[in-house]
């Protein structure tokens, strides 16, 4: 967007300094016009004679002796501050020359400035301070937008290339018709449940959302039901322990996906039982996933919420998953207000809970 030239004005600089000589010069006139008013008006306009004939100065003669000599005083005050105040308010304002300075870098493409003001606490040093934890969370948001591009764009690559070589090889054999449509059907799939998975993230994280009560225990026992034959395909078994309603203001869809999501990610990575629990506590309810499996450590579930992470990356086409399960639930919470935590189980596995205002 090009912004509109705004026309040269006065400098901040230039502004104090005239504001000081001013207020010298007002100063100045009304200690000339006190000495008058309580001192000079009192005095006769005539020449006066002592009883010994001395001279005695009248009103005029004082004030032909007292204002050249102020008028000359108070000009060479009003010099005196401006430069004064020319000097210091270019070291008062040094602070913002370099704020200036890294704001068009960071402009020209140098996520990388910072300001990093030195000295003791200010009012500069807290603009200084609050523009570099600016330019840090906007430099972490950049990096992620490109590592998410280029992961996108891989995975997306990936069922591309494998439909080309499906398509280059063709059917063989008897039943290579029927296996040459399983492999056309499993590549297509793949690639609609990772561009139905970025759909989700990209509404998520723009927050548009159709708000409605939700009942969260009704809405995990409908997520149980649709993912039992894969727990049991899997040879795991799901134990529920919910309360008779968990009211929330959410948006169901991306609730359910949320969800969804939480339990194939337990049902894929975890070995035997997955308990699921929910609870209120205080202004909060939440909704815990837990399976045992590998021990995790914390980077890896740091890198868990990243997009496109997965545990283990080397499932066929038709069962690897997009790596964007735990990214959406992540993103479905802090949309909603709430959080994704996720720890580690001592035994092995992870436990993982979700965390939204309560009704």
């Amino acid at each position: 967007m090009t912004r509109p030239l705004r026309r040269a004005g006065l400098s901040a600089r230039m502004k104090l300094t005239v504001v000081m000589s001013l207020l010298v010069v007002c100063t100045g006139a009304v200690l000339v016009a006190l000495v008058y008013v309580f001192l000079l008006r009192y005095v006769p306009d005539v020449s006066l004679n002592t009883l010994r004939g001395d001279f005695a100065p009248s009103r005029r003669d004082l004030a032909a002796a007292f204002l050249p000599r102020a008028l000359w005083a108070l000009a060479a005050l009003v010099v005196f501050s401006a430069f004064g105040t020319w000097l210091l308010a270019g070291r008062l304002l040094r602070p913002m020359h370099k704020i200036q300075a890294t704001s068009l870098k960071v402009a020209a493409g140098e996520l990388s400035s910072r300001v990093e003001l030195p000295g003791a606490r200010n009012e500069f040093s807290d603009v200084a301070d609050a523009m570099d934890q600016m330019l840090d969370r906007i430099q972490d948001q950049v990096q992620q937008q490109r590592r998410f591009a280029a992961n996108a764009s891989h995975e997306l690559r990936t069922p591309l290339a494998a439909l080309r070589a499906t398509l280059d090889v063709g059917p063989q054999g008897a039943d290579g018709v029927r296996d040459f449509s399983n492999r056309l059907g499993n590549i297509t799939a793949k690639a609609e449940r990772t561009v139905q998975a970025l759909l989700t993230l990209s509404r998520a994280e723009a927050q548009v959302l159709a708000m409605k009560d939700t009942d969260l225990s009704v809405l995990v026992e409908d997520v149980v039901e649709d993912q039992l034959p894969q727990a049991l395909a899997a040879g795991s078994e799901i134990g529920t322990r919910l309360p008779d309603a968990l009211a929330v203001r959410a948006d169901a869809e991306l609730l359910e996906h949320a969800l969804s999501n939480l339990l194939r990610n337990a049902i894929a990575y975890g070995h035997g039982g997955i308990s699921i629990s929910g609870e209120r506590i205080g202004a909060t309810v939440q909704i815990t996933v837990e399976n045992a499996g590998a021990v995790l450590g914390e980077v890896q579930l740091r890198q868990m919420v990243e997009p496109f992470q997965r545990l283990d990356r080397l499932g066929s086409i038709d069962a690897a998953g997009v790596g964007l399960g735990l990214s959406i639930v992540d993103a479905v919470a802090r949309a909603h207000g709430g959080e994704l935590l996720l720890a580690g189980r001592p035994g092995g596995g992870l436990r993982a809970t979700l965390r939204l205002p309560a009704k």
